[in-house]
């Protein structure tokens, strides 16, 4: 990018621009840079090839840990204690996971979540179970009406195994320090 720098203007309402002037100071950005920001990521090619994209490969679980320090200040180390504890979290753990989050593109859970991911997948297995009994017996009858019952509630095991591998990947992504790798554009 060029340091010559050239003004850009628009016209906008004289209430937008009081709401936009109060967002940049609540953030403690000048008008400018916060524009700058806002129009940077507007341009962003999110296709192009400069782009990095990052996957976390299950199969490899990452045990090497490095320290990296961070320095905060006591008003940032205040809130981030605050959000790791409503989502039932260490602030290590929080900070982890936001930069997970960030790197992946992908949800990282805090206890509350894992734990109502746990009791969704407990369900479906448990809805899964008993469609297979209701299959059982509807297989053990002569009547084609009966095949037809059966098919439906073979074709609805058949959605819910979907269901519970993601939900398991997604659970098991925020156990466990899966390696993330680069992944190229070439495949897209």
């Amino acid at each position: 990018m060029s340091s010559e720098l050239r003004q850009i203007k628009a016209r906008v309402p004289t209430d937008f621009k009081a709401r936009w002037q109060a967002k940049c100071a609540s953030v403690s950005l000048s008008v400018n840079n916060a524009l700058m920001l806002a129009m940077s990521r507007f341009m962003a090619d999110k296709t192009g090839p400069d782009v990095l994209r990052f996957v976390a490969i299950p199969e490899s679980p990452d045990r090497t840990r490095h320290r990296q320090e961070v320095r905060l200040t006591s008003t940032e180390i205040h809130a981030i204690d605050k959000l790791a504890q409503t989502v039932g979290v260490s602030r290590r753990q929080y900070i982890v996971n936001l930069v997970r989050n960030h790197v992946l593109k992908t949800p990282q859970f805090g206890m509350t979540e894992l734990d109502a991911l746990g009791k969704s997948n407990s369900q479906l297995v448990s809805c899964g179970s008993l469609l297979n009994q209701i299959a059982a017996k509807l297989n053990s009858g002569k009547n084609v009406e009966m095949s037809v019952i059966t098919r439906a509630v073979d074709t609805y095991q058949e959605t819910i195994k979907p269901h519970l591998v993601i939900v398991n990947q997604m659970m098991l992504s925020n156990s466990k320090r899966w390696a993330i790798v680069e992944v190229s554009n070439d495949d897209d």
